[in-house]
């Protein structure tokens, strides 16, 4: 027996859906994480374009780490530029 299917919805609400269950894809800046990795289509995204999305200029001194920790499992915020 296989693993239900994975979906997502990046129109409106970021969502996503194992089978038929809704599951839970985080704070807003995970949402927003996950929403641009989706729409890049397998091309691989920056550090800067993530950080970007989730603070555009507002972008702290902690941006990075504060990314690192959001997000752990997502390299790019993790590896050095």
């Amino acid at each position: 027996m296989s693993d239900p299917e994975l979906r997502f919805s990046v129109l409106g609400p970021v969502r996503a859906w194992r089978g038929d269950v809704e599951v839970d894809v985080g704070s807003p800046q995970q949402r927003l994480v996950l929403a641009v990795l989706l729409t890049a289509g397998g091309r691989v995204v920056s550090q800067d374009q993530l950080l970007d999305a989730v603070w555009g200029l507002a972008r702290p001194r902690s941006a990075v780490g504060t990314c690192a920790r959001t997000c752990p499992g997502c390299a790019p915020c993790s590896a050095p530029r």
